[in-house]
């Protein structure tokens, strides 16, 4: 139902425009232009007026009765869903701003369902050979090899309280949001780690039976060593001669060296004598991060050349998915943070593991 004088294309562009200038003043931003109109206005109360219009509640309530208006915006499933849009927003924003881990050192895959699905690792294409006369190429079989994984979901809640919405504390409003995105990157980084060290530091068991790290396969380092220039060269030069699935050689360039907060300083002393004189393309980058216990440290090759990690999100969204709804415990709006994300290793000659010492 559209209220008299205002079209449904108007009112949905004005709840746009509200929703849009409180997201700026949780960021402590100037609202944009387009929403000026409401630059000093009471938003949660101006979107709630708004939305009661939409549906024809509005009759014989006073506009200026913020309380009144509110309480009764409450009722409906439609201010929930406007207020859910803008708390996704300042999510979204927040959590595509962060810069974890596994965002650097991890590729990105989606996945289009829960069910498992395979990713397959960079294949083994036949190496190209001279063209005889006659123009006839001969033919190679690809090698192929993939890993399955499979999406979890996650989710938590909190709540506004409606003195808080009466107060147009769009402090609070943000302050939620900056954590729920905030949490929701810790749980994809745990995530991530929890995989990688999972089997005692040994990584998931792969297709063939094997640990991802082992020393079999050349890319944990068989006894321990502190971070120095030569346990760096030994594990980088261990990485570039990784085989491919076909025998060829391999392109696993490290790019990051990734390790506890602990060994951070000792990293970029070390690396830092490397990097004189290096090409900057071979340079290593220096990452912390609280989820490696002890000693040990890791090398990564650059996800877009030699993937080993994978982590995404189901198919469709960017990451943390914000609901909203009247919560009547605490007379105010509860939202609802879900993340269905996974982990999924791709292939282990894009990593390198040192027990450290």
């Amino acid at each position: 139902m559209t209220a008299i004088g205002f079209s449904s294309d108007y009112q949905h562009e004005g709840s746009q425009a509200l929703c849009d200038a409180l997201v700026a003043r949780a960021q402590g931003r100037p609202v944009p232009r387009y929403a000026e109109l409401w630059a000093d206005e009471h938003l949660f109360a101006s979107l709630a007026h708004a939305r009661l219009m939409a549906c024809g509640k509005d009759r014989g309530i006073n506009p200026a009765a913020r309380g009144d208006v509110i309480r009764l915006a409450l009722t409906t499933s439609d201010f929930s869903h406007w207020l859910s849009g803008a708390y996704t927003k300042l999510v979204t924003e927040l959590y595509a701003n962060a810069s974890p881990t596994f965002q650097r050192v991890g590729k990105r895959s989606d996945f289009k369902d829960f069910r498992s699905t395979s990713l397959l690792n960079p294949s083994d294409f036949p190496t190209p050979t001279e063209t005889a006369e006659a123009g006839e190429t001969r033919r190679g079989a690809i090698i192929e090899g993939g890993e399955a994984g499979a999406l979890a979901t996650y989710s938590s809640r909190a709540a506004l309280s409606y003195q808080s919405l009466v107060n147009d504390d769009s402090g609070i409003f943000g302050s939620i949001a900056e954590a729920a995105a905030l949490r929701a990157v810790d749980r994809v980084e745990s995530l991530f780690w929890s995989t990688i060290l999972s089997n005692a530091g040994a990584g998931p068991t792969l297709r063939d039976g094997v640990a991802y790290f082992a020393t079999a396969r050349g890319n944990l380092a068989s006894s321990g060593s502190a971070i120095s220039t030569t346990s760096i060269g030994a594990a980088r030069a261990a990485m570039m001669r990784f085989a491919g699935p076909g025998g060829s050689t391999s392109v696993s360039t490290p790019k990051f060296l990734v390790c506890a907060p602990e060994k951070l300083a000792l990293a970029e002393a070390e690396t830092a004598k490397l990097a004189l004189g290096a090409d900057a393309q071979t340079r290593l980058t220096v990452i912390g991060t609280p989820h490696i216990p002890g000693n040990a440290w890791f090398l990564f090759a650059p996800p877009a050349q030699r993937p080993s990690f994978a982590y995404g999100y189901l198919e469709g969204t960017n990451g943390p998915q914000v609901s909203a709804r009247p919560h009547w415990e605490t007379d105010g709006v509860e939202f609802v943070l879900v993340i269905d994300a996974h982990v999924t290793p791709v292939d282990w000659r894009g990593c390198y593991q040192d027990p450290g010492a």
